[in-house]
């Protein structure tokens, strides 16, 4: 029968492994934490001390009253007032000089069939928009809404009317007028006339 020898020489030589490789790990953290970690208690700002005794960090703000020679200029100003100017010299804001409301045509399409007219309104926040599709000879089409907010603007909201509500194909002239506050405001399509054949 053969007797079994113990491995001690293997059981060294594993702990002897594990021995140094916890070492340089250790070793390892050791010089990362050294020499990559900022040392704050080394790195304060340093403190001066002040003539009236006050401590603050340098490059900080000095909060002491200002010297009386300092404010000379401005308590002048204070004790001598003069007339403010206006602001952008643009005098007096009266009645009459208020934003007129307008209108203006944005668009005029046709799509599906359908007579479409996008509109935009400057001065103007409430009242009605009337389209109006004129021909020569021809009975006028019209439509009427109430202005709109759209996002950040006014408008009449977008005029739908069908082809076959038109008595007759062809060139049609396009405008549209908005009554607010008692005015009447008109524009025209600059791309006047409009032909519905298309």
């Amino acid at each position: 029968m053969k007797q079994q020898k113990s491995k001690p020489r293997n059981d060294v030589k594993k702990i002897l492994l594990y021995a140094s490789i916890t070492i340089v790990i250790v070793f390892g953290v050791y010089y990362v934490v050294v020499h990559f970690t900022k040392d704050t208690s080394t790195k304060n700002v340093a403190l001066e001390k002040n003539d009236d005794t006050h401590a603050r960090g340098v490059n900080s703000i000095d909060y002491s009253p200002s010297d009386p020679a300092d404010n000379m200029a401005n308590e002048q100003r204070k004790n001598n007032p003069s007339k403010a100017s206006d602001t952008l010299n643009n005098g007096p804001l009266t009645n009459d000089s208020q934003a007129k409301a307008s209108v203006t045509i944005t668009r005029v399409s046709i799509v599906n069939d359908i007579v479409q007219v996008g509109t935009l309104i400057n001065g103007a926040t409430t009242g009605n928009c009337i389209l109006t599709l004129s021909q020569s000879g021809q009975q006028d089409v019209t439509r009427s809404v109430a202005i709109e907010q759209q996002n950040n603007s006014y408008n009449c909201p977008v005029f739908n009317v069908a082809k076959s509500q038109l008595p007759n194909q062809g060139k049609w002239n396009v405008s549209v007028t908005i009554l607010t506050n008692g005015e009447s405001v008109t524009a025209s399509w600059p791309g006047n006339p409009v032909n519905t054949l298309n």
